[in-house]
């Protein structure tokens, strides 16, 4: 739990809640002395697979030897998880000093009116994790996009490659209310005479990106077409590129949509190779497969196992529920537990995974942005017959967990052997909630 006054302040700055805009952030790390411009950088966009794809890379360039940063949001348990160096995350005490800075230095802004409005909480963490990153004297930082782009506070960076995995509907108050606007505003980490990568396929936002491009006389390259893989029957992976060939890798993430990821990011380090950085073909295989990303299809033994899933629109459903379909042919019972923010595609969520279970148990995280169990029910009923409100994820975990059957089903799989499993999903900060019961 986050006890000190500085960890108190900075979450007392959720009051602020999401202000895109870069006048702000400009203006603090300047005054901090640009911490963001003493190393170089990739800088990740996209609606899905961002996190992963940038925890993939950022462990390839780890294993080539440089020293590395990662940022991304949100955290699941622990603010600290936000910021890592190498494979490790920051210490909270490596934490609460960069934030002290950073808090004195924001507090004098304001006070002096030199800023527009008191920085937010993602405004105030990005320039931490740089300030970190600059004392760390890393050679080499990938951060993930916060929200959009073009106004989020993660692009004062001048990237060496901006990559966006992909374009659909998400966080629609912000960012637009069609695929190409949202295109548009992730276009926005596009840089002057810079490169694009991007692991896009739907012509909307392709064109988007190759217009952007055009207009900064950057190079667009599509991940997916520049490669192709095939499966083995061991459960690995070949992936062929443009450049090279990686057989037999084993991708630890689970579900088929991370080969995807792992495309985007083993051309993202090929780039960075013709870059001048010294990354080989050894180094993207041990550097995939070392990956670790927690709360994305993360399997938690127990009795029933439980399956974490962060994902939080309909995309990511599909991705999920794609899984799940594979779990029910092989005999499972599925118990799921949903939760969701009150700002999110609820019913396009629900009308995809809600079908597939056995039984649902509705639950939320305590946090004023989240649906009650209340506001779910009633749409939960549309999808699913057998609803159950609880008061609370430990309620829930409870009445998922009851014993209904003694048979046990033996497959050659990841996944643990019993036969009914426990599913997690509908927000990260709902599998972030059950990561903080189990360390209780």
């Amino acid at each position: 739990m986050d006890h000190s006054s500085t960890m108190k302040w900075l979450h007392s700055l959720e009051r602020f809640g999401i202000r895109l805009g870069l006048e702000n952030i400009y203006r603090l790390l300047e005054a901090l002395g640009n911490p963001q411009n003493r190393f170089a950088s990739v800088l990740i966009g996209g609606t899905n697979g961002k996190g992963s794809v940038a925890a993939m890379l950022q462990s390839i360039l780890t294993r080539s030897g440089y020293s590395t940063g990662l940022y991304t949001s949100p955290h699941l348990v622990q603010v600290e998880e936000r910021i890592r160096i190498g494979y490790d995350n920051i210490s909270r005490q490596e934490l609460e000093d960069a934030l002290q800075k950073v808090k004195e230095t924001a507090e004098r802004l304001t006070k002096e009116k030199t800023l527009s409005g008191h920085p937010t909480f993602f405004e105030i963490l990005t320039a931490v994790a740089f300030e970190i990153f600059a004392l760390r004297k890393i050679k080499i930082g990938v951060v993930e996009v916060g929200m959009g782009g073009q106004f989020d506070a993660t692009n004062v960076l001048l990237p060496v490659l901006s990559i966006i995995t992909n374009v659909s509907m998400d966080h629609t108050d912000y960012l637009g209310t069609t695929v190409e606007k949202i295109a548009m505003e992730k276009a926005g980490i596009v840089k002057r005479y810079g490169i694009l990568l991007t692991g896009e396929t739907k012509g909307v936002p392709l064109n988007v990106f190759a217009d952007a491009c055009k207009k900064k006389r950057s190079l667009l390259i599509n991940a997916l077409i520049d490669s192709e893989f095939s499966l083995s029957s061991d459960g690995t992976v070949t992936i062929r590129t443009v450049m090279d060939e990686y057989k037999h890798l084993k991708i630890p993430l689970e579900g088929d949509h991370q080969i995807e990821n792992a495309r985007i990011a083993i051309r993202a380090a090929e780039i960075l190779s013709d870059k001048g950085f010294a990354i080989n073909r050894r180094n993207i295989a041990e550097g995939i497969e070392k990956t670790v990303w927690a709360g994305r299809l993360e399997w938690v033994a127990g009795d029933p196992p439980v399956l974490l899933d962060g994902a939080h629109n309909v995309a990511g459903m599909k991705v999920l529920s794609k899984y799940l379909r594979t779990l029910k042919q092989r005999g499972k019972e599925i118990r799921l537990i949903f939760g969701a923010m009150k700002d999110k595609d609820i019913e396009g969520m629900m009308k995809i995974v809600l079908p597939l279970a056995d039984s649902v148990f509705l639950a939320s995280p305590e946090m004023e942005r989240a649906a009650t169990p209340d506001d779910l029910q009633s749409l939960a009923r549309r999808f699913n017959n057998n609803i159950r409100k609880c008061e609370s994820l430990k309620d829930a975990l409870r009445a998922a967990s009851e014993k209904r059957s003694s048979r046990v089903i033996s497959i050659k799989s990841r996944e643990p052997m019993q036969d009914a499993v426990i599913c997690i999903c509908g927000s990260l900060f709902l599998v972030g909630a059950f990561k903080s019961l189990q360390t209780c």
